[in-house]
């Protein structure tokens, strides 16, 4: 499910996102405030996708925990400020995604998301 979000980012897909996310899907990105609701999220995305059109994520590891996907792995960009080693969250519920948190991969960012440095390999799910 975290995947087929993350190739939906990538094709900047609204259509697609819309259909595995929940009407009270909230995102996070950062210490930034929460963006809750199904519309309002794909607004934040629809608007994110004009500002940076080349975004993409790259996920290295990947393993679940539960309802809980946990990914690592870095974020690519023409803006420096968007590109780097990033950690990644997703909610799972029902088969679609409630909650998707995006932070960068540094010791705070890991403490916010949960991550700890001894996370199964790539492909394990």
């Amino acid at each position: 499910m975290a995947e087929a979000f993350n190739l939906a980012i990538t094709a900047r897909n609204l259509s697609r996102l819309g259909e595995l996310i929940t009407e009270d899907h909230t995102l996070i990105t950062g210490t930034e405030q929460p963006i809750k609701g199904k519309a309002a999220c794909l607004s934040a995305w629809g608007r994110f996708f004009e500002m940076v059109p080349d975004y993409r994520n790259v996920f290295e590891r990947v393993w679940s925990e539960g309802q809980v996907v946990r990914m690592s792995g870095r974020s690519l960009s023409a803006d420096d400020r968007l590109k780097g080693p990033a950690i990644w969250k997703a909610v799972v519920e029902g088969g679609r995604i409630r909650e998707w948190h995006v932070d960068e991969d540094t010791p705070e960012g890991r403490r916010r998301l949960g991550h700890d440095s001894g996370s199964p390999a790539a492909g394990m799910s």
